[in-house]
């Protein structure tokens, strides 16, 4: 683990302190930082399922017997 000095804006780490609660510079911190990632891997392990499924759909575009059920 690495030291770092870092500005913080006091209002902004109380909200934060507040919204993952916890107490501690460190602890509220490293809570936000998880909460990023654990976000953006939410975010990205949905953009892979919405991606699957339009590769299903697209498939089924080039499916002949599909698209004659669709248009009939």
């Amino acid at each position: 683990m690495t030291k770092r000095l870092v500005d913080v804006d006091d209002e902004l780490l109380r909200a934060a302190q507040q919204a993952v609660g916890e107490t501690t510079i460190k602890a509220t911190v490293h809570r936000a930082l998880e909460l990023v990632v654990a976000q953006r891997d939410g975010r990205e392990a949905e953009l892979r399922e919405q991606w699957q499924t339009l590769g299903t759909a697209l498939a089924d575009l080039q499916d002949d017997t599909v698209m004659q059920r669709a248009w009939s």
